[in-house]
């Protein structure tokens, strides 16, 4: 492997998955926190309620300890990881025609809820994420469900925290 490379793993079957959010998540995570938020999160995305949303990520990403965040990818795994302990049904790294989108979580069979993360460094930057769903058309995937919300989250890259949070109903 040469320095600097980058690669991307997924889960290769439901019992690795179970085994990462019961063995591994609690490592990284205190427990009372990760119950807490669980419940929150689960009623936030039923309740169609996206500020709240945010305010769980920001506090998950204060919990965890800055040597865990070393990029995007850190980010993307911290937050699929609240989203995945609800229960939801949650998609990391979901292909399409034109990509490949970061978290897919679908609620009750009815609400499908985009999301995508950008560490940024620049002022100017701000806004990538969600024009990126926008531009690949990350959605019509989902065109079946009932409704869809587009989300991006941009975080600083030195102060490791979000800096940028924008969502849409786009159906």
């Amino acid at each position: 492997m040469r320095y600097g490379q980058e690669y991307r793993l997924g889960f290769p079957n439901k019992e690795v998955r179970i085994s990462f959010n019961e063995d591994i998540l609690p490592l990284v995570l205190k427990e009372e926190i990760r119950e807490n938020i669980a419940g929150k999160i689960i009623e936030i995305l039923k309740g169609e309620k996206l500020e709240e949303l945010r305010e769980q990520i920001e506090v998950l990403i204060s919990n965890i300890s800055y040597v865990h965040y070393k990029g995007e990818s850190s980010y993307v795994i911290a937050i699929f990881s609240l989203l995945y302990s609800t229960g939801l049904n949650v998609i990391t790294e979901d292909n399409t025609d034109k990509g490949r989108i970061d978290l897919v979580v679908i609620v009750n069979k009815s609400i499908v809820y985009i999301i995508e993360v950008k560490v940024i460094e620049r002022e100017e930057e701000k806004g990538k994420a969600i024009k990126q769903i926008e531009e690949r058309e990350y959605y019509k995937k989902y065109m079946n469900y009932e409704k869809i919300y587009i989300v991006g989250i941009e975080i600083d890259r030195v102060k490791k925290r979000i800096v940028n949070y924008e969502y849409k109903r786009v159906k």
